[in-house]
């Protein structure tokens, strides 16, 4: 771990509140969502791309489905429900552009 990263979790666990609810702030997000957000960056690409590639199509829907249902299941249980909601929304859109042949680009949200 770099030093930014090692004070940046250091001052993340001094401020003594849960990890959910620092995720907007410490992403520069207001919904606390993160699609597209640096941390999820590999180089030039972010996990959900590299899965689309790798996996088959059928898994790669699997996944995004399979999101879209956690996500609606645990509405209002963990995270906020408007944040649940919109990242249910975001795996569902994602889902529908695999589904139509496209290519998954997470920096458009």
């Amino acid at each position: 771990m770099e030093r930014e990263q090692a004070e940046e979790v250091m001052d993340a666990v001094e401020s003594g509140r849960p990890w959910h609810e620092r995720i907007p702030e410490r992403l520069g997000v207001e919904d606390g969502t993160a699609a597209g957000a640096a941390h999820y960056q590999i180089g030039s690409l972010q996990p959900i791309e590299i899965m689309q590639e790798i996996m088959t199509p059928e898994e790669f829907v699997g996944y995004l489905r399979g999101s879209v249902l956690k996500y609606g299941l645990r509405l209002g249980r963990k995270d906020d429900r408007v944040v649940d909601a919109r990242k249910a929304a975001q795996f569902s859109k994602w889902m529908a552009q695999a589904l139509a042949g496209e290519k998954i680009n997470p920096r458009e949200g």
